[in-house]
């Protein structure tokens, strides 16, 4: 659906934008090519010879080997967003073909099944595997999703760390829990408008931060997390041993935190299609009131942290210095 809504259909859209890659390789003539969620440039690579590396998120980046599209969710989990849609899923079959008809012609090799579109000569997601759609078919760890790992928590904050980059503080069930909000909490929101600011400041113990606090900041200072279960800040939650709310607000946010709840005592869903200010409030404080869920956080932490196989950086560097 990702690829279909992007004109992958559409050939006169899809051989513009492989073209416009294409005239930009020609130009930069670079020696790699790193892809972070985008297959257009992938295949411009390849078609130019140029080496490629894939990376991004788990939920972006599929096995190229995979020979179809698995459903990452169930019609009643999407259904969790408040979204209901009788249209069909693209025909992939049909989307491939496109594939093969528009770019075949200008130099790309023809694609068996349209996960190819992922292909590279290295793959390396990043992520936390308990909500990776793909682990199944994965043929190796995934890498740390941040530069080193965080601290473990100690289980001493003592106040709710709010980060909210997009569409979640459009919600009023969202906006209501803040200004309820009963706990010692801090938000940071890069995209929040100086009118919602003026109206979240009613609330005497929410803080809204003027700038991003460091990631071990927020682990020293936070007994819970809430957030909309983005890759990143679930990540930061879970293998720091800090509970975490999450508030989904599309599909790939729905992923994340559909398996994490479903495996980490941890972690708490709230779906929009039942979220209010109350059902947000009290989510926060079971996870508040509860040390030992806390503790158990804690202990599935350090076996998540086992799964790396160092720093990112290093992992980066010992995988992509040889394409050079």
């Amino acid at each position: 659906m990702w690829l279909d809504n992007r004109g992958y259909s559409l050939p006169h859209v899809l051989k513009a934008r492989f073209e416009w890659w294409m005239e930009a390789l020609r130009a930069l003539r670079p020696a790699l090519v790193v892809a972070d969620f985008a297959p257009t440039a992938l295949m411009a690579a390849r078609a130019s010879g140029i080496a490629t590396v894939a990376v991004g998120a788990s939920f972006g980046l599929p096995p190229a080997g995979l020979t179809r599209f698995p459903e990452i969710l169930t019609r009643d989990q999407a259904a969790l967003l408040g979204e209901f849609s009788d249209s069909p899923a693209p025909d992939e079959d049909a989307v491939c073909a496109c594939v093969n008809d528009t770019l075949g012609p200008l130099g790309v090799p023809p694609l068996a099944h349209l996960t190819e579109v992922y292909a590279a000569d290295l793959s390396m997601p990043q992520g936390v595997l308990a909500w990776d759609p793909y682990a199944a078919s994965r043929t190796g760890p995934l890498v740390l999703p941040f530069d080193t790992l965080p601290p473990l928590s100690r289980g001493s904050g003592k106040e709710v760390f709010i980060y909210f980059a997009g569409d979640e503080l459009k919600e009023a069930a969202v906006q209501d829990a803040l200004i309820g909000m009963p706990f010692e909490a801090t938000l940071v929101a890069p995209s929040m408008s100086a009118e919602l600011a003026q109206r979240l400041a009613v609330n005497p113990r929410l803080t809204l931060a003027a700038k991003p606090l460091s990631r071990e900041d927020i682990v020293r200072r936070s007994r819970v997390i809430l957030c909309a279960g983005q890759a990143g800040t679930l990540a930061l939650g879970v293998l720091t041993g800090v509970p975490v709310v999450a508030l989904p607000t599309h599909h790939e946010q729905l992923s994340n935190a559909v398996r994490a709840a479903e495996l980490l005592t941890g972690v708490r869903l709230v779906p929009k299609a039942t979220r209010s200010a109350e059902a947000i409030i009290d989510a926060v404080r079971t996870l508040w009131d509860q040390p030992a869920v806390s503790a158990a956080a804690r202990l599935v932490a350090l076996d998540l942290r086992e799964a790396y196989e160092g720093s990112a950086l290093d992992v980066y560097r010992k995988a992509i210095l040889p394409l050079l």
